[in-house]
């Protein structure tokens, strides 16, 4: 079995000036209670405080909270940046699991989640540690399984309103609100490992997503950079191929050139940086 890690677990806490009672128990609480488990599940713990690379600490802190195979947040304190820290990671639905030191120290808006309760805000007891050791375990276990989906509340709100309300004047709208549903139901029964009922559903569905974007890009209703970005790093070279034949045929700049071309700014300005 390989060693190597499965990604970041990045740990989200008020961390306070050195030598004070707040960074003692933040690097105790990670250092004791959240990396041995994360170790132990092949991941690699990740605080802001302890990152060298340099460049804007918030963009970057952002960065590495999306890129994350998992965040963990202490909600101890109720600092205000955990609390920004923690709408992002749930807005792009990443994996988060909760710490606080006593459940009455949590925010209304945080009162539902499942949290695991570490204890008082001064020095932690073995007991509270290993116990609390016990139940991060489980409950990464159960946010890193295979089928486990992280809601993204903000994401979903704000798609499904925005297609919502343009579907009735707007026929393109109306087609892309459905497709974006099927494709929610597809994408879930795929995590699930559920095979679709219908034979050759999932293929129906990937024929008219691409007619759809035929036809998006045949009447020009998509930009010149919203062309652009439907290449990715994650696309295959066949699908980009497609995407710049459609759009040479079309008129609009070639995608693949403008994908390049972004990506050596990206590591001109990392070379800077």
């Amino acid at each position: 079995m390989t060693n190597e890690p499965k990604g970041v677990a990045y740990i989200i806490s008020q961390i306070g000036d050195p030598e004070s009672a707040i960074r003692k128990r933040a690097d105790e609480v990670a250092d004791f209670v959240i990396r041995p488990v994360v170790e132990e599940l092949r991941l690699v713990p990740m605080r802001s405080d302890r990152d060298p690379t340099p460049g804007q600490v918030t963009s970057r802190l952002l960065k590495d909270i999306l890129a994350a195979r998992v965040v963990v947040a202490d909600l101890t304190g109720r600092n205000p940046n955990v609390y920004y820290e923690l709408a992002v990671a749930h807005s792009f639905g990443r994996p988060v699991v909760i710490v606080v030191d006593h459940v009455e120290s949590l925010s209304f808006d945080t009162k539902n989640e499942r949290v695991i309760v570490i204890g008082d805000e001064g020095v932690i007891s073995v007991t509270e540690a290993e116990n609390a050791k016990s139940k991060l375990k489980e409950a990464l276990n159960l946010v890193l399984a295979d089928g486990y989906v992280p809601n993204s509340l903000v994401r979903e709100v704000a798609s499904s309103q925005s297609l919502d309300e343009l579907a009735p004047r707007d026929p393109v709208a109306e087609q892309l609100a459905n497709m974006s549903r099927r494709l929610d139901q597809v994408y879930a029964a795929v995590r699930r490992g559920r095979r679709e009922t219908e034979p050759g559903a999932r293929d129906e569905d990937l024929r008219s997503l691409v007619q759809l974007v035929r036809k998006l890009i045949a009447s020009e209703r998509l930009e010149d950079d919203e062309v652009t970005e439907l290449v990715t790093e994650e696309t295959t070279r066949a699908f980009d191929d497609w995407v710049r034949s459609l759009a040479s045929k079309h008129g609009y700049t070639d995608p693949i050139e403008q994908f390049e071309a972004s990506v050596e700014e990206d590591e001109e300005d990392e070379e800077e940086s």
